[in-house]
């Protein structure tokens, strides 16, 4: 599992659990938030054992990162498995997870979907999500594009960015559905405003572009500065060539140069785009500037990643 569910998951279930149930295990929990892996361990044994779904929900967790106790993901995935049984539907979508990825145990992407399913019907918005992946990728249950845009719906409808990022994508491709722009923008820019940077870098494509929007260099360029805080390599790159080139502003071969360093480094790419034809811009970028310039360019880059990105490399 990767650590993006595993985190929305715990957040889930620490927010969406009633008091009165989890009453019981509020000392683990703390134990837990705490470092007290051990503390938390002792408490929560018995109270699994004894069928506690949250209790068997944690110590899943607890397995699985080798917190408290040895990392086992077989052991994980019988804990996760009880408390998916139980209802619970973050251990639901963990135990789905294991199964469609193979860990701790066989793959079985029917059961897996099972349990997404199971899950969703809980209005879990994650779990929504992964019954439209599964019907818009054709994974886990046989390919259904209607059926993917109500899902993602549901989920969207719930505030999940990935899933207004799709029905952008759908609507706008007519996949699943007819073409209908005003609700693709809608959610396109529903998913940008909740930060989700692949949405931020599409909204500024289109104002750059013209294309659906109005063109907007001034809105262009915001989006792309709020993507590339969420670490979008392209919308870094589409900075640089409007500053180095006088795009939609003044002429600034420093702030081009800096944005082009930035884009080498960035860690996300909204498309496939490859890191070296960033770093092969921003080397041609180089022989364009004195080297007063491109000591200030590097400057600049150094400290705009440090604030943003701080495990990024030190631009040269």
């Amino acid at each position: 599992m990767t650590a993006f569910t595993r985190l929305v998951i715990l957040a889930a279930f620490c927010l969406c659990s009633p008091a009165s149930s989890f009453a019981d295990v509020d000392d683990a929990l703390q134990a837990y938030r705490a470092g007290d892996f051990a503390k938390a361990r002792d408490l929560l044994l018995p109270l699994a054992k004894a069928g506690n779904s949250r209790a068997q929900f944690i110590l899943g967790d607890m397995s699985y990162l080798g917190q408290g106790v040895p990392k086992d993901l077989a052991v994980a995935r019988t804990y996760y498995q009880a408390a998916a049984e139980a209802g619970l539907a973050v251990a639901q979508i963990n135990i789905g997870t294991m199964l469609n990825e193979g860990e701790g145990g066989p793959q079985d992407s029917a059961a897996a979907f099972t349990w997404f399913e199971r899950a969703a019907m809980q209005s879990n918005a994650l779990a929504q999500y992964k019954v439209g992946a599964c019907y818009y990728e054709g994974t886990c249950a046989a390919q259904n594009l209607p059926e993917a845009l109500k899902w993602f719906k549901a989920a969207a409808g719930n505030g999940f960015a990935a899933a207004q990022y799709r029905l952008y994508w759908q609507y706008a491709h007519a996949q699943g559905t007819e073409r209908r722009m005003n609700l693709a923008l809608f959610w396109l820019h529903a998913a940008a405003e909740r930060d989700m940077g692949r949405a931020q870098f599409a909204l500024g494509f289109l104002y750059g572009s013209g294309t659906d929007l109005p063109q907007d260099w001034a809105k262009a360029a915001a989006w792309y500065e709020s993507a590339a805080r969420n670490g979008v390599a392209e919308a870094c790159a589409n900075l640089a060539v409007m500053h180095a080139n006088g795009v939609g502003t003044e002429p600034d071969l420093v702030r081009g140069l800096m944005w082009m360093t930035i884009a080498a480094a960035a860690p996300e790419r909204a498309t496939q785009a490859s890191p070296t034809q960033f770093s092969a811009q921003r080397d041609l970028l180089f022989q364009r500037v004195s080297a007063g310039q491109a000591s200030e360019a590097a400057k600049l880059a150094n400290e705009w990643m440090h604030a943003h990105w701080p495990s990024a490399s030190t631009a040269r």
